[in-house]
């Protein structure tokens, strides 16, 4: 039976340091011998399935033990067994766009020449967005969020860079806040009411009503399947040097891209190695291209509700050119 220091080091997803390990194998044991099942032996421990006890253990631990490396379902994984440890991780991703079906998923799949065309703005590095959250995978998930409405007059589509389309807050005002499609009047008052040119002006004035339609989309939520086997390699972007996985850290030293940073090197956050990969390659896409064929498939930071507490959910950015890291489970 694999050791609790087996799984924890094994599992990329509790991005555990190591020397919380014995610490956890200490106050865990403990728990066991205070009433949970009997230990083996002090380097294997059974894995116990009573959940109330793990609940309690879990929240007893994280409280005493909090560490930028440390999540809050550390005990909830370890229950699953060692099995757990080594499957892929559920993530998500939201988009106003459907993605088209391929001839390996009728669901679609993650494209590079699409990277850019969502909500989202490439903020901390250029790749596909995911989310472990589907809270925050939601956020980019309906075209209100700063996009604007699908605009159609005779049934042809306005180009999207028209500066006289509507924008979704007035589209939803006009709808009573609904998503959907509006047409006839509404839309054609609605879309009248942005058109400064009096010639453009004058043109559009003169269609009928029934010509004009506006829409805006809930937007797609896909989840997906991000593979285990990328997570120790990711570059995590809030933490330095020395608290990078080994995989990580072996790379970025063979590569020459910390060379120079001295003896403050180990104390480079994953942000400042990222920028400076985008000083060296000229641009963040060449530099996400440059740390994918050095082996590194991405980045991964906490989320915005997760910052604060330094553990909780993470969002992920996976490089182009490693969508096979991603398969695409469902679309809500």
């Amino acid at each position: 039976m694999p050791s609790y220091r087996d799984i924890i080091l094994g599992n990329p997803q509790l991005g555990m340091p190591p020397g919380l390990v014995p610490r956890l194998q200490q106050a865990l044991h403990g728990w066991q011998r205070r009433g949970g099942a009997p230990a083996a032996d002090e380097g294997s421990l059974p894995l116990s399935r009573d959940p109330t006890r793990a609940e309690i253990a879990a929240s007893s631990f994280v409280q005493r033990e909090a560490d930028a490396g440390a999540r809050p379902n550390i005990l909830e994984l370890l229950l699953k067994g060692p099995g757990a440890a080594s499957q892929a991780i559920n993530v998500f991703h939201g988009s106003p766009h459907r993605f088209a079906p391929t001839a390996k998923n009728v669901l679609g799949e993650f494209n590079a020449g699409k990277i850019g065309t969502g909500e989202g703005a490439q903020a901390v590095a250029y790749g596909h967005y995911v989310a472990e959250s589907p809270r925050v995978a939601g956020s980019y998930q309906r075209s209100g969020n700063g996009a604007f409405p699908v605009l159609k007059i005779g049934g042809r589509k306005v180009p999207d860079d028209a500066d006289w389309i509507p924008d979704a807050g007035d589209f939803l005002e006009a709808q009573g806040s609904q998503f959907g499609t509006l047409s006839g009047s509404k839309a054609k008052e609605l879309a009248l009411s942005y058109v400064d040119n009096p010639k453009l002006k004058a043109s559009l004035e003169a269609l009928s009503p029934e010509q004009f339609e506006l829409s805006l989309s809930r937007g797609n939520l896909y989840k997906a399947d991000l593979a285990d086997e990328s997570l120790p390699k990711m570059l995590q972007i809030e933490l330095p040097l020395e608290k990078q996985t080994a995989e990580v850290k072996k790379i970025l030293e063979r590569s020459g891209l910390v060379s120079g940073l001295g003896k403050n090197a180990g104390l480079t956050k994953g942000d400042a190695i990222y920028n400076r990969a985008v000083q060296m390659a000229g641009s963040p896409e060449a530099a996400s291209a440059f740390l994918r064929d050095l082996g590194i498939p991405g980045v991964s930071y906490l989320d915005a509700g997760s910052r604060a507490a330094g553990a909780g959910s993470k969002n992920y950015v996976v490089f182009p050119g490693n969508e096979k890291l991603l398969k695409i489970l469902e679309r809500k």
